[in-house]
């Protein structure tokens, strides 16, 4: 499998005062995230490394029918999910609990997420809004978009309605917060990369960055990157305030 790992490393009071939710990692995935690891401490000593899986996002391309193969941009979680149809072409709920290793209050949004009518990911059986330990899952052969990159949005169970960007019964806080995260770990490799950028120029990239996500507007990056400077991820420069320095 290739596979490509980035990462962004924040302190723990970056992320959302929660738990860290133990879950089994792919093989491949955990060996990458190993090796980064053993490469980060390396560098850092005395510090500690937790993975927030319930905080990421993959890209991966999946295969419905010979004519149909599309790059999925999910979650973590239902990335896990979708890698455990690579050695088997029907799971039951149970067998993807035992196997992902997620917790069930945890991973009930995004595996309805992928089943839901809206998104069509995956087949259902029976075709409920509920779970049950022998209820049935496989790759939609059947599955259309006209995009060759799709985003999954998440299920707000809820509701019953799919979590989005817009329209009705949109949950907005998660693509809010989501959306945060992504400008953050934006800013931080861009300047990570240069050290030292004037306001206007590092905006510019990371509009560039994420363009193809979402359109990131310029007060909402201007947000975040006060919000980085209060973290102390950046500074700005004693001689000029519209000039940012980063911090290692």
């Amino acid at each position: 499998m290739d596979l490509t790992l980035n990462v962004n490393v924040c302190t723990t009071g970056y992320w959302p005062s929660r738990a860290i939710i133990p879950a089994n990692l792919p093989s491949d995935v955990a060996l990458a995230c190993e090796k980064f690891k053993r490469f980060y401490l390396n560098q850092h000593n005395g510090h500690k490394l937790d993975w927030r899986l319930d905080q990421g996002q993959a890209e991966l391309q999946v295969v419905f029918n010979p004519k149909t193969r599309r790059t999925l941009v999910v979650s973590t979680y239902q990335m896990m999910i979708m890698l455990v149809f690579n050695s088997t072409k029907t799971v039951t709920y149970k067998q993807i609990l035992d196997i992902t290793g997620i917790p069930r209050n945890e991973i009930i949004n995004h595996l309805l997420s992928l089943a839901h009518p809206k998104v069509g990911v995956l087949d259902k059986k029976p075709a409920s809004g509920t779970l049950e330990d022998n209820h049935m899952f496989r790759i939609n052969p059947a599955y259309m978009s006209q995009l060759l990159k799709v985003n999954i949005p998440l299920l707000n169970i809820k509701t019953g309605k799919v979590v989005g960007t817009g329209g009705d019964g949109v949950d907005g806080e998660g693509p809010a917060l989501q959306r945060r995260h992504q400008m953050d770990a934006a800013v931080v490799r861009i300047m990570k990369a240069r050290k030292t950028m004037k306001h206007a120029q590092l905006v510019g990239e990371v509009m560039g960055q994420l363009a193809a996500r979402f359109k990131a507007r310029p007060p909402d990056i201007k947000k975040r990157i006060e919000a980085l400077i209060e973290q102390e991820y950046l500074e700005r420069d004693t001689k000029d305030r519209g000039v940012y320095n980063y911090l290692a």
